[in-house]
C-alpha cells in the first residue's frame, strides 16, 4: 500500500518548536541564564569568554526543555547579546563558530551539572521500549507514546533524543503490539466472524462499510428503519463481536482508537492487511452496535411520546365532536323511534330488515353516542385514544414494536418493577402472545407501562393487556 515508512507522529511546526532554540521573553531569559553558586564555579573553568557566553545559553536552553542543541550564533543572537550585556557585564558580542568536539564537552558540563544523561542506544533503548509497549496496551496512540516517552526520558534524567530515534522506537513499539493483538485475533475470531467482516470490507452482498458508516442521521421514520436494518444484519453477530474483543483485552482507549481508524480511512481501509482491518472493524463495530441502540432509543422514546400526544389530542376531540354529534342528531331519534311504532311494518318482519332500516338513518356509531348523549354519558377518551392506535397499526408494527425488541432495560433506583414488566412483555411478544400479561399490583407501574401497551400488541387488532384478578 501506499504509505509512507516513516510514522507521522509530530507536524514540522511541532519539530521545530522542540528541537529549535525557545523564543525567550525577558524574564525567562532572567530565569534561565542567571547562573547559581554551582554554575559559577563550573563558568570560571571556561578560559574563553564566547565560550563561557554559549555555555550559558545552551545551559538555559536545556533546563527549559531538555534537548540537545547544536544552534548558529545567527540563530541565538538575541540571547548572546543579553548573556554578554546582563549576565558577563560587558559589551556586546561578536559572532562566532564552535565546532562539534567543543560543543561535546559543554554538554558534557551542563548534563553533569544537572545530573542527566545523554541518549545511549545500548543502555536505554530496551528500558524505554519495554516501558512503551506496557503504554501502548493502555493506548496505542503515536502521540500519547511520544509524551509518554518524553515523560519518561525525564523521570530518568535523559536528554530527549533525534526524533527519528523515536520515531523507530515507536514504530517497533506499535508493531509489537499489533503483533500480539493479532496472534489473539487468530484464536478469538471464529471462521464466520471471519467471514462476515470480510463481506463488509470487500462491499459484497449484505452490510455495506458505507452502510455502516452512515447511520441514522434523525429520528424521521425512515431514518429509524434505515438504522434498525442495519442493527438487524448485526444483531447475529453481536455476542460473537463482544467476546472477540473482550479476548482482546483491550484498553477503552484502544478500542476507540482502533474504531476511529474505520471512519479515518474509509473505503482505503480496503488497502491494509486482513488482521489490521479485522481488528479496526471489531472496535468499531462494538460501538457502532452501541451507538445503534442509543439511536433507536431516542426515536423509540421520541415516537412513543409522539403517538401519545397525539392521540390524547385526537381523543379529545373526537369526544368533543362526537358530543356535539349526538346533539345534532337528537331530531333523528325520533325516526328511530318511530319504526317501533310504523303500522307498515309487520310484526312478523325480521328483525334485522327492521335495523337496516334504523341504519339508513344514522350509522351504528351514531346510534351509540346518541345513546350515550340520551343517557347524559361520553365515550371515554381511551376508546378514542386506542381508535387512533388502531389507525397507527402500521407504524407500530414495521417500525415501534421491531425496536422495542431491539432494547435492553436497566433498572434505576424506583424503577425495578417496570423494568421487569417491560422484560415480561417482551419475551411474551417473542413468543407470539395475543395478550400481555400486567404483574403485579403497583399502581404507579400501570400507570407508567399502559400507555405503551397499545404500541406493543402483536396482531392487527390492538388487543388490551391481561390484568390479574
Amino acid at each position: 500500500m501506499a504509505i509512507k515508512n516513516e510514522l507521522s507522529i509530530l507536524t514540522k511546526a511541532e519539530q521545530l518548536d522542540l528541537y529549535s532554540p525557545p523564543l525567550l521573553s525577558l524574564e525567562q531569559q532572567r530565569l534561565y541564564f542567571t547562573p547559581n553558586e554551582i554554575e559559577l564555579t563550573e563558568l570560571k573553568s571556561i578560559r574563553l569568554r564566547n565560550h563561557r557566553c554559549y555555555f550559558i545559553a545552551l545551559l538555559g536552553y536545556f533546563k527549559s526543555k531538555p534537548v540537545i542543541l547544536s544552534p548558529s550564533f545567527n540563530l541565538i543572537f538575541d540571547d548572546m547579546q543579553f548573556i554578554s550585556t546582563q549576565v558577563q557585564g560587558g559589551k556586546g558580542i561578536r559572532p562566532f563558530s564552535i565546532n562539534k568536539m567543543q560543543r561535546d564537552r559543554i554538554y558534557q558540563r551542563i548534563l553533569r551539572l544537572l545530573n542527566y544523561q545523554k541518549w545511549d542506544e545500548s543502555l536505554h533503548f530496551a528500558p524505554l521500549y519495554e516501558h512503551l509497549v506496557m503504554v501502548g496496551k493502555a493506548w496505542l496512540e503515536p502521540r500519547y507514546l511520544f509524551d509518554a516517552a518524553a515523560e519518561y526520558l525525564a523521570t530518568h534524567r535523559i536528554a530527549i533524543p533525534k526524533y527519528t530515534v523515536l520515531q523507530k522506537l515507536i514504530s517497533r513499539v506499535i508493531q509489537q503490539v499489533k503483533k500480539a493483538l493479532n496472534n489473539k485475533l487468530r484464536i478469538h475470531v471464529s471462521s464466520e466472524l471471519h467471514g462476515f467482516l470480510n463481506t463488509i470490507i470487500d462491499d459484497k452482498d449484505g452490510l455495506s462499510l458505507s452502510q455502516l458508516r452512515a447511520g441514522a442521521k434523525s429520528v424521521m421514520v425512515t431514518e429509524l428503519k434505515k438504522e434498525l436494518t442495519v442493527y438487524h444484519q448485526l444483531q447475529p453477530y453481536t455476542r460473537q463481536i463482544d467476546n472477540a474483543v473482550k479476548g482482546l483485552a483491550l484498553s477503552s482507549k484502544n478500542q476507540q482508537h482502533f474504531g476511529e481508524m474505520v471512519d479515518y480511512y474509509g473505503s482505503k481501509l480496503k488497502r491494509f492487511k486482513r488482521p489490521q482491518q479485522h481488528l479496526w472493524l471489531l472496535c468499531f463495530l462494538t460501538q457502532r452496535i452501541r451507538q445503534s441502540l442509543e439511536r433507536l432509543a431516542d426515536g423509540f422514546i421520541h415516537h412513543i411520546r409522539k403517538q401519545q400526544e397525539a392521540a390524547h389530542a385526537f381523543a379529545q376531540q373526537a369526544v368533543f365532536d362526537s358530543w356535539r354529534s349526538a346533539a345534532d342528531n337528537v331530531t333523528k331519534a325520533a325516526e328511530l323511534l318511530h319504526l317501533f311504532v310504523d303500522d307498515s311494518i309487520d310484526d312478523n318482519q325480521p328483525f334485522a330488515t327492521v335495523r337496516q332500516q334504523a341504519l339508513s338513518v344514522m350509522n351504528n356509531q351514531d346510534i351509540e353516542t346518541l345513546c350515550l348523549y340520551l343517557k347524559k354519558q361520553k365515550r371515554t377518551v381511551e376508546e378514542y385514544q386506542w381508535q387512533y392506535y388502531d389507525d397507527q397499526n402500521g407504524l407500530i408494527e414495521q417500525l415501534l414494536r421491531p425496536v422495542f425488541l431491539c432494547l435492553e432495560c436497566q433498572a434505576g433506583k424506583g424503577s425495578e418493577a417496570l423494568v421487569t414488566q417491560l422484560k415480561t412483555t417482551k419475551t411474551e411478544l417473542l413468543a407470539g402472545n395475543r395478550g400481555l400479561t400486567l404483574s403485579g399490583t403497583k399502581t404507579h407501574v400501570k400507570q407508567r407501562f399502559l400507555p405503551l401497551t397499545p404500541l406493543l400488541m402483536v396482531s392487527d387488532v390492538l388487543w388490551s393487556p391481561v390484568l390479574p384478578a
